[in-house]
């Protein structure tokens, strides 16, 4: 038996159906095409950056649909994605930051 993992679902409706909108956010439609796409530019850039399989990235930013793509790039890369919300205070984010020990985080302006 193959093994599936949830990248393999956006991977098989880029392929099937790649016009098909995965996400929708305020104004913003993006295909799976574009989802497969851009989680495969996250997943390079994370790796191009010097990171490996089984290392943490801390994200810190709003609800957006770049949330799935940062978390779909992860996963390609064999990374875990640690969202951290916008809204927690300072010690509290320091406190996940150091509990998870990323060896990078991502952040909205």
């Amino acid at each position: 038996m193959q093994r599936s993992v949830l990248t393999d679902i956006v991977r098989h409706h880029a392929a099937k159906t790649p016009d098909a909108i995965a996400l929708v956010f305020e104004e913003r439609e993006t295909s799976f095409a574009a989802l497969d796409r851009h989680a495969s530019q996250v997943a390079n850039g994370l790796i191009a950056a010097g990171l490996h399989p089984g290392d943490r990235v801390a994200y810190l930013g709003k609800n957006s649909d770049l949330y799935f793509e940062y978390w779909l790039g992860a996963a390609k890369a064999g990374i875990v994605l640690v969202p951290i919300n916008w809204r927690l205070a300072p010690p509290e984010v320091a406190y996940i930051l150091g509990d998870c020990e990323p060896r990078m985080v991502l952040a909205d302006p």
